[in-house]
Parts: C-alpha cells; sequence; structure tokens
C-alpha cells in the first residue's frame, strides 16, 4: 500500500511539473512572438574599417600567407625577347605584442627554393631541399610583405581610397598616378621601376578587409608603367588567413636545433 501512496504522489508531482514546464513553453513563445526583428549589421564606415585593422596588428597571434608576384618587362631593346620574372612565397607567422616570434617561410622563383625557419634570434636556411644551415647572427629576416608592414601600409593609405562593401568584406580600391602613394608602399613591395618615374606609371592597389573577423585578408596591386618603348608590368598579391587560428610553430623535423 505504501508503493501505491508513493505512486500516487509521483503522479501528482509529475502534473504538478507538466504544468509549470507547458506554462513556461507558453511564456517563451510569447516573448518569441512579441520580441522586436532583429536589427541589421551597422555597415561601417571607411574609419571604423581602419581601426579594425589597426587594432588586428596588436591583437594578432597567428596568420598564414600566401603571395606571389610577376614582372614582365618589354620592349627597350630592337629584338629583345620579354623578360619575366615570378615569385612564390607561402609563409606562417606568429607573434607576441605585435611583435614576430615565429616564422616558416618558403620562397620559389624559377627553379629556385629557398625555405626559412626562424624564432626568436635563431634563423635557419635551406636551398632546393638541402641541409638546414644556421646563419643566426649572419643573417637577416626579409620580413616586409608579411601581415604588420601590410597593416601598416594600409593605416598609412587607406584615407586616399575607395571604400565598399561587399558581403562581409570591404574592399579599399586606389587607381591612378601619384608619387606620394608610391613612396608610402615602395619599401612594402621593394618596387623599382629602373629609369621610369612614378609619375609616368599607373597604378591600381586594392586592399580587402573581413570585417566579421576583423583582419586585413587581401592586397593586391597592378602597375603599368611604361617610356621610350619599354614597358613594365608588375602584378603582385599577398593573401593572410586563419587569422589567429594557431599559437605556436614547430620547428620542422630535420632541423638540428
Amino acid at each position: 500500500m505504501a508503493f501505491k501512496k508513493g505512486g500516487r504522489k509521483m503522479k501528482k508531482i509529475g502534473w504538478v511539473l507538466l504544468v509549470v514546464v507547458g506554462l513556461l513553453v507558453l511564456s517563451g513563445c510569447k516573448e518569441a512572438a512579441e520580441s522586436p526583428p532583429k536589427e541589421r549589421p551597422k555597415t561601417l564606415t571607411k574609419q571604423d574599417v581602419i581601426e579594425i585593422v589597426r587594432k588586428s596588428e596588436d591583437n594578432v597571434t597567428y596568420i598564414k600567407q600566401q603571395a606571389g608576384a610577376e614582372v614582365k618587362v618589354t620592349g627597350g631593346v630592337v629584338g629583345a625577347s620579354p623578360q619575366t620574372n615570378n615569385s612564390e612565397v607561402a609563409g606562417e607567422m606568429t607573434y607576441k605584442d605585435g611583435v614576430l616570434k615565429e616564422l616558416l617561410s618558403n620562397v620559389k622563383q624559377g627553379s629556385r627554393e629557398v625555405e626559412t625557419y626562424a624564432a626568436g634570434e635563431k634563423i635557419y636556411i635551406r636551398s632546393s631541399g638541402g641541409t638546414w644551415q644556421d646563419i643566426s647572427g649572419n643573417g637577416t629576416l626579409q620580413t616586409e610583405t608579411t601581415y604588420i608592414p601590410a597593416v601598416d601600409m594600409f593605416t598609412n593609405t587607406a584615407d586616399d581610397f575607395k571604400m565598399k562593401k561587399q558581403g562581409n568584406d570591404y574592399v579599399f580600391t586606389f587607381t591612378g598616378t601619384g608619387e606620394k602613394l608610391f613612396e608610402k608602399i615602395r619599401s612594402f613591395y621593394n618596387l623599382r621601376l629602373a629609369s621610369i618615374p612614378p609619375s609616368e606609371s599607373k597604378l591600381v592597389l586594392t586592399y580587402t578587409v573581413d570585417a566579421k573577423k576583423k583582419y586585413l585578408k587581401q592586397v593586391t596591386q597592378k602597375v603599368t608603367a611604361e617610356k621610350s618603348g619599354q614597358r613594365v608590368e608588375m602584378a603582385i598579391h599577398a593573401d593572410f588567413m586563419n587569422y589567429n587560428e594557431k599559437t605556436s610553430l614547430p620547428a620542422p623535423t630535420d632541423i638540428n636545433l
């Protein structure tokens, strides 16, 4: 009999719980029905986007990079064949407090390939699949085209660009000539146009900012210059990805640290 009494009590409690749950569900439905529609994401101003990229420099801990450059020279010497140089760069970098901590990169130019690993004060390189060489103290890292210099170039020039929104991205574009702008970007791309001055060169420069993930994700540049029958065409791109998805870069297993 005790068991039966307990069963009735449990049944009663069960009904009470059922009623309470039902009220909660109804309350939730009512709130959902009365809640105002969600506002559309705010369209950012140019200064908002510039500030997002500026902060990404302080907050970056890891970035992956794919970059490439093609330079084509035609004319200048009668009967000369066009000269074309291509290079590709793949790399990963970690940062701490805005300072480069580790770097792993691979640069290909024609048949030549150079790999670099750096951590702190240690720098190792190897060429075309050879053995790693410790050049610490005797070499310097070429970091002009990595993320933080790209951000610095963007924040120093973006005011002169037109901006438009494309999905989650904001695209900044400049088309034209301008010696001052060339001077601002020259160090980033190590630009050398021989005897052709910037005033006689056409530049198309584009930055793409991922406003959702809050970082600069692409830089592209095209330069066309022509003088005295010589024409130089340069196309460069740097794509950044996997922002802050890692915190460290292990050394290649075949480096003798």
